[in-house]
């Protein structure tokens, strides 16, 4: 009997880190493979009937799957199509360098680094899976502050980079509506996290009823990552 309790103790705490860790991971643990070639060969299907499609391996800097497929045959320019199950959205660099090229957001991404030279400012696009014609754009802005003396508080972080993100938003937004931004700032003073990170990160919703207004930053919380 007690020999008996014990198995069962055992699987379920077996069955709880797997839970666990699935949960962590957005997708069921040793799926997610399976899950995301699935999606990425449901996209290419509509996007690239043509294209064979390659392996799909594990990319551990963009920290998911990844799943080759060859735009020219089997020996032409090899194309990697990236899978968020979580957000269910599709990342094709391919697609996303021609939209940005033909949409004119490029053109405007370069022009808006070389006005705040202290800024890493990008725009990735992604596909919803359930939709991959229609693409959905994001603006990246990292702002570097080496100036500001004493470290400034929270308050003072958004009034600073209020002008420059709303000017950002409304110049790519001439080009295509961005559906959210990521808003990162760092400065030397900072002191690290447990984990030694020291960027204050901001998530920004743009959905079409939010204002594009300098209060656009006030509601948002940071983060350290």
């Amino acid at each position: 009997m007690a020999k008996r309790r014990k198995v069962w103790v055992l699987i379920l705490t077996v069955l709880a880190v797997y839970v666990g860790l699935s949960a962590l991971l957005g997708s069921p643990l040793g799926f997610g493979r399976i899950m995301e070639r699935t999606a990425a060969k449901e996209y290419c299907s509509i996007v690239y009937p043509q294209a064979p499609l390659g392996k799909t391996v594990y990319n551990p800097i963009a920290s998911g799957y990844q799943t080759a497929v060859y735009l020219d045959g089997s020996d032409g320019d090899r194309n990697s199509i990236g899978v968020d199950l979580a957000e269910r959205t599709i990342y094709d660099p391919s697609r996303e360098a021609s939209f940005l090229e033909e949409s004119g957001v490029g053109e405007c991404i370069e022009k808006l680094e070389r006005k705040y030279g202290n800024c890493y400012i990008a725009c990735r696009v992604v596909w919803p899976c359930s939709d991959p014609s229609a693409p959905v754009l994001s603006l990246r802005l990292d702002y570097t502050d080496s100036e500001s003396t004493p470290l400034p508080d929270e308050a003072q972080i958004k009034e600073l980079l209020s002008p420059i993100v709303l000017d950002c938003i409304l110049q790519v937004e001439e080009h295509y509506p961005l559906d959210k931004a990521t808003i990162k700032y760092y400065h030397p003073d900072f002191d690290p996290n447990e984990h030694g990170r020291t960027w204050r990160t901001l998530e920004i919703s743009l959905a079409p009823d939010v204002p594009r207004t300098e209060t656009l930053l006030d509601p948002a919380g940071f983060t350290v990552n």
